[in-house]
């Protein structure tokens, strides 16, 4: 799901696809990454958590 992020567009998702989009995140914490890199998959993690409470939510992604 975090490949159809697209830079220089906006990606919006349901509180469905945030639950794979934090298994991706966690999957990627995993590995071997930078620091900001970290800190922004660790953010999309608690933004997905975030998600998954009342109400109904959305993740957006917005591009330049």
């Amino acid at each position: 799901m975090l490949a159809g992020v697209d830079p220089h567009g906006n990606a919006i998702f349901n509180a469905r696809q945030m639950r794979r989009i934090r298994l991706e995140a966690e999957a990627l914490l995993a590995g071997e990454l930078t620091l900001g890199q970290r800190l922004a998959l660790e953010g999309v993690v608690e933004l997905c958590d975030a998600g998954q409470r009342p109400p109904h939510r959305y993740l957006w992604f917005v591009g330049d």
